[in-house]
């Protein structure tokens, strides 16, 4: 039986074709995943709201202005009934382009474009812009094992040699580590029988470009005896292959003029080959005491989910097949495992602190699953596929917050835990890499393919692929989103705090001095300073250093939250006030009034922008376009109102000493009451709504 797909390299057969099309394997998965509609983004959901509430808010207010400029304002009244409607229209229309951030959506695409590049050099493929943002807002990582928690890399880890126990150090295939018996540091020459059977009974090979190929744990036993200096291996003159039936490899080797043979198997099946055991440099008999101690360190190892071999050798100047296992010296144990990454159990630690879930899955047996659990400091109920296939889905679905570890896991079961995850209301990012792990993460909120081992398929229906497989760059990517989620809310915090203060100008204005005190295109200009490029370049900023701090529910939030929408109203009231200051001040001279409310609601909605920004942990020279964007908008200003041509365009005059004084002083009073108001909201935090950290 093969599989629909399957690509056959050499050989002929004869097959008989049981299903086709969809109903095959591989068109059941195809199938799945096209079933799997495309949800909405957090990201998306949330922007949809908030528009829906600026949008009728907006018509609402034009609609009331648009009748209060008809039948009250003073500005219009020498006009006809039709031109001052239409005036009125005009103003109306002005104010309704004031009041919307319709730069939001470029504001939105430029962060997350800028963030896509950023994560590109740190090693993560983004397919799907918004997928980084939502990134940001997950709580649960269901992360594979191997090659993602940990090296990819199997390693020697422990060696029972001469009834003594070996600790091997070292890092993955690196041929640097130390021997240590206990906590001291041995010579490693004093195992070098052991590691001579390793490296001789192997195929694995390192290239003339220093790569090493070939079997996983061939490969461990080629590192470790590299590490204590053995690299001879001899001139192999006779094989009999390792095979799952035999659990046993078997060479015979040739070193000079003489001959050895080595073997190397499950230590069970070597020691029941064996007559006599080392003992230093003596071969002697082996009993049945020696026996039971060699198979019950072999079960303490493997208890330890170390992967554990027997060793075996003896002299074989004269030898044939029949005889070439029997009678054997051993020699002794080695074990090894999978290592975890070295940085991978402080981002773990990081991930838990801020309330993310770090879930492992791993197709393993249940006790090497928790003992690199254990390593990686993730802690739960440890559960296997076949547990998993016996649960019912309403009992799955009541234990899932207790289950961490998932072992003998197949891709297929993924689907089961992602469908329960996001049931109990979890964002979840799943990892896969084969075929059969595309269902599950096109369920998953993010899914997130391996760029070295994966396959087409799981990349395909992917929103991110890891370049390096790393679990670094998930958590990496988590950053990165929420650094996006931080400069979406900083630039929707800015524009609805200027544009409902602009609102409010134009319409007291209107009650209190039956003027308008911004005409038409004074509101489109200010639009244009202040969602221009300072509001771009808000957008722009990098994640806040320390991010990770955080609680995942800061970033599932709306936008705007009701903490912020109080902190929106006070400015815009403040800005009101102080606008509306100025320009009473100067009436009764309706052009001079004008260019000083018009100049002064552009300083102090700048000044927002700084007071903003910070509240976040973040030098100005982290992002550099942001000062230079508002200097820029302040020099345009300055020109609008000084350069007789631009001035004339906007009918207004320039203003005097006594303006900027008055703006500067008040500017500075801004921000100091800001930041009072802020300390005093700080000490409410049940106007948030969220837990802000752990």
């Amino acid at each position: 039986m093969v599989f629909s797909g399957t690509v056959i390299t050499s050989g002929r057969g004869t097959g008989i074709i049981v299903e086709t099309g969809d109903n095959t394997q591989i068109g059941k998965i195809a199938r799945f995943v096209s079933e799997t509609g495309n949800e909405e983004t957090p990201l998306q959901r949330r922007l949809d709201n908030l528009g829906k509430i600026l949008g009728w808010g907006t018509i609402a207010i034009s609609f009331f202005v648009f009748l209060f400029i008809v039948f009250i304002s003073a500005d219009f009244s020498h006009l006809s009934l039709f031109e001052r409607i239409l005036q009125s229209f005009i103003v109306s229309v002005a104010l309704a382009v004031a009041a919307i951030p319709e730069g939001l959506p470029a504001v939105v695409t430029i962060s997350l474009a800028f963030g896509t590049q950023r994560m590109l050099k740190r090693s993560a493929l983004i397919r799907k812009l918004s997928s980084i943002e939502t990134l940001g807002s997950i709580d649960t990582i269901c992360a594979d094992k191997t090659g993602t928690l940990t090296a990819g890399e199997m390693a020697v880890r422990e060696i029972f040699f001469d009834g003594k126990n070996y600790k091997v150090a070292g890092e993955g295939h690196e041929f640097s580590g130390e021997f240590l018996l206990g906590n001291k540091k041995v010579d490693s020459d004093s195992l070098n029988f052991i590691m001579q059977a390793g490296l001789s009974c192997n195929n694995a090979t390192l290239d003339e470009n220093g790569k090493l190929l070939g079997d996983p744990t061939e490969v461990a036993l080629l590192v470790s005896a590299y590490k204590a200096g053995v690299k001879n291996t001899g001139e192999r003159v006779f094989e009999i292959p390792f095979s799952s039936e035999r659990k046993l490899m078997s060479v015979v080797t040739r070193s000079g003029s003489n001959k050895f043979v080595y073997s190397k198997g499950a230590a069970e099946v070597v020691l029941s080959k064996c007559s006599h055991i080392l003992k230093g440099d003596v071969a002697v008999p082996l009993n049945e005491v020696e026996k039971t101690t060699i198979l019950n360190k072999n079960s303490e190892m493997a208890s330890l989910a170390l992967r554990v071999l027997g060793f075996a050798y003896k002299d074989a100047d004269s030898w044939d097949e029949a005889s070439l296992e029997k009678d054997l010296t051993f020699l002794g144990l080695q074990g090894m495992m999978d290592p975890p990454r070295k940085e991978v159990k402080d981002l773990i630690n990081s991930c838990s602190r801020s309330g993310i879930r770090v879930i492992m899955i791993t197709g393993d047996y249940l006790e090497t699953a928790r003992a690199v659990a254990v390593e990686l400091g993730i802690q739960g109920t440890v559960v296997t596929g076949e547990d998993l296939e016996k649960m019912g889905a309403e009992e799955f679905e009541r234990k899932i917050e207790e289950i961490n570890i998932y072992a003998r896991v197949n891709p297929e079961h993924k689907l089961k835990i992602v469908a329960a995850l996001k049931k109990k209301g979890h964002l979840v990012a799943m990892t896969g890499d084969g075929v059969n792990d595309a269902p599950a993460l096109k369920r998953a909120d993010i899914g997130i393919a391996m760029g070295k081992t994966g396959t087409d398929v799981a990349k395909e229906a992917s929103d991110i692929v890891l370049l390096d497989d790393q679990f670094k760059t998930i958590v990496a990517a988590v950053e990165e989103g929420r650094g996006i989620f931080d400069n979406i809310r900083k630039f929707v915090n800015f524009l609805l705090s200027d544009n409902i203060g602009e609102v409010l100008v134009v319409f007291l204005a209107l009650l209190l001095f039956k003027n308008l005190p911004l005409t038409a295109v004074m509101l489109l200009w200010i639009n244009v300073i202040t969602d221009g490029l300072p509001a771009v370049a808000l957008g722009l900023d990098p994640a806040e250093k320390g991010i990770l701090r955080f609680s995942p529910k800061k970033f599932q939030g709306e936008i705007i939250n009701k903490r912020t929408w109080i902190d929106i109203l006070i400015f815009s009231a403040l800005l009101t006030a102080a606008t509306l200051g100025i320009f009473f001040l100067n009436l009764p001279d309706l052009n001079k009034a004008r260019a000083a409310a018009f100049v002064a609601i552009i300083i102090f909605e700048l000044v927002r922008l700084v007071d903003i920004r910070a509240k976040y942990q973040l030098s100005w020279f982290s992002n550099l376009w942001l000062p230079v964007a508002i200097i820029g908008s302040i020099i345009l200003q300055v020109v609008i109102v000084y350069v007789p041509t631009f001035a004339s365009w906007f009918g207004i005059s320039p203003i005097s000493l006594f303006d900027w004084l008055y703006i500067a002083f008040v500017s500075f009073g801004l921000l100091i009451v800001l930041r009072l108001i802020g300390k005093v909201l700080n000490r409410l935090p049940s106007l948030s709504g969220v837990q802000t950290e752990n």
